[in-house]
């Protein structure tokens, strides 16, 4: 007595494609999550330095020299360094 063989096919998973809005998706997510990152490292910063003042200030401690010169009068935005004379 002869079996007839048995003849198995193997059906390959469709691969799911990319599609634009899938690429945009991550794009906008990857980019909302650098900003709150941003964020979130600038205020800890900013608070940090406020931090430093207000602590400074209440030590009754100076700030560092520094070898920039702010000129008061008429150009108060303008700065030069201390071995540089003023622009008047």
């Amino acid at each position: 007595m002869i079996q007839n063989p048995i003849v198995v096919q193997v059906v390959q998973q469709p691969v799911e494609s990319t599609t634009v809005a899938d690429v945009l998706v991550g794009a906008i997510g990857l980019t909302g999550m650098l900003i709150l990152v941003a964020a979130l490292l600038g205020g800890l910063f900013g608070g940090l330095l406020i931090g430093l003042k207000l602590l400074r200030r209440r030590l009754n401690m100076e700030a560092p020299e520094s070898d920039v010169i702010r000129l008061l009068g008429s150009d108060q935005g303008q700065t030069t360094s201390a071995n540089e004379s003023p622009v008047v």
